[in-house]
This record gives structure tokens, C-alpha cells and sequence, in this order.
């Protein structure tokens, strides 16, 4: 017959094993939270890189609305189609004075509100770079 003797659990040694459980669960939640906040610091770096990276192309003169040389390459054409339908014969060279005033109006209104934009666009990205 095997008896089982029964000895009162060591408080000091129970006292120890709680600690080291609760440290461990310490540690646990804030390898957790530590985790979390670098996932959240990673995800937020990459979004302004990604902002910064556009910010860079649309303030590069290069690119669109900003050249200059895209400018010389769409005016031309324009003015060019806006110069041949006007009629110069002798009857309407009356006409012609008021024509061209109202189109270099028109054009002036044109320029103003395309260097309005430009303003606004500007003034977007230096809110973006602050």
C-alpha cells in the first residue's frame, strides 16, 4: 500500500510562483502594446512617404500645369485654330478691332484663372510639407 503524504504548501515558494506568473503576464501585455504602437508608427511612416513622394512630383516644374515647355506645346495650336477661324475679309475688318479685344480678354480671363489654380495648388503642398 503506497500512502500519499500530504505537506502544506510553502507560502513563500506560492508567494514566488504568483510573482513570476504576474510578471509574465506584465511582460505579455506590453510586448502587446509595444507591438501595437510600432505597427501604428510603421503604418503612419509609410503614409507620409507616400505623401512626401507626391508632394515631390507635383512640385517638380516637369511635370503638367508647371512646364513651361508643355505650355509652348499647347498654346500654339490653340491660338493657331483660334487665329484661322477668324474671318479677315474686307466686310468684317470692322468687326475685327472688338474680335481680337474680346478674344485677348478672354485669354487674359484664361491666364488669370489657370495662375489662381497654380496659387491654390502651391499653397496645398506647403500645407502638406508643414
Amino acid at each position: 500500500m503506497v500512502f500519499l503524504s500530504f505537506k502544506p504548501a510553502d507560502p513563500a515558494r506560492l508567494d514566488s510562483q504568483w510573482r513570476a506568473h504576474l510578471r509574465l503576464a506584465a511582460s505579455l501585455l506590453l510586448l502587446g502594446v509595444a507591438i501595437t504602437f510600432t505597427w501604428t508608427t510603421i503604418d503612419g511612416l509609410s503614409s507620409r512617404r507616400r505623401l512626401r513622394t507626391e508632394l515631390a512630383e507635383i512640385s517638380h516644374v516637369r511635370y503638367g500645369l508647371l512646364s513651361a515647355d508643355r505650355w509652348v506645346e499647347k498654346l500654339p495650336p490653340i491660338l493657331n485654330a483660334n487665329i484661322n477661324a477668324m474671318d479677315l475679309n474686307a466686310p468684317n475688318q470692322v468687326n475685327l478691332g472688338p474680335t481680337v479685344e474680346t478674344a485677348l480678354y478672354r485669354l487674359e480671363k484664361m491666364a488669370l484663372r489657370t495662375h489662381r489654380a497654380l496659387e491654390l495648388v502651391d499653397s496645398w503642398a506647403q500645407g502638406i510639407r508643414s
